[in-house]
């Protein structure tokens, strides 16, 4: 470690001073430039229980996302029971486009086999018959 800076110096002051009138503050009733932010004393005469710091504000509800743990966020149960049902009959709609594309494309490929057969047969025929007038 090296000399102390000017940087930490200016630092350490500022932190004296933030400390020493949060100390003090509250004994000389110390207001900070022009009546403007009255330090530590405001701060003191304010303290309330945690029970009460956590109670709403007069005519305010508490917060409460519709649910336990984590969610979708706002809205209550009825909407994600929505939402869930949409999705699910998204999913099925999906899945059965894609059952009915995979049929098709059986029914396409059988369909070729099909062909491709009987192709192969005729093609059989016609050499069979082809030998036949030859002899």
């Amino acid at each position: 470690m090296g000399l102390v800076t000017k940087i930490e110096w200016v630092m350490v002051g500022t932190m004296l001073f933030a400390v020493s009138l949060w100390i003090f503050g509250t004994a000389t009733n110390v207001v900070c430039y022009q009546n403007r932010v009255t330090i530590a004393y405001s701060i003191v005469n304010k303290c309330v229980s945690i029970n009460e710091f956590l109670n709403p504000a007069e005519g305010e509800k508490y917060y409460n996302p519709g649910g336990r743990g984590r969610g979708l966020g706002r809205g209550g149960r009825g909407d994600r029971k929505a939402l869930h049902e949409a999705h699910e009959q998204e999913i099925r709609q999906k899945q059965e486009r894609l059952y009915r594309e995979r049929e098709q494309r059986e029914r396409e490929e059988k369909e070729r086999e099909r062909r491709r057969l009987e192709a192969t047969r005729e093609a059989r025929e016609r050499a069979a018959a082809d030998a036949r007038l030859r002899v």
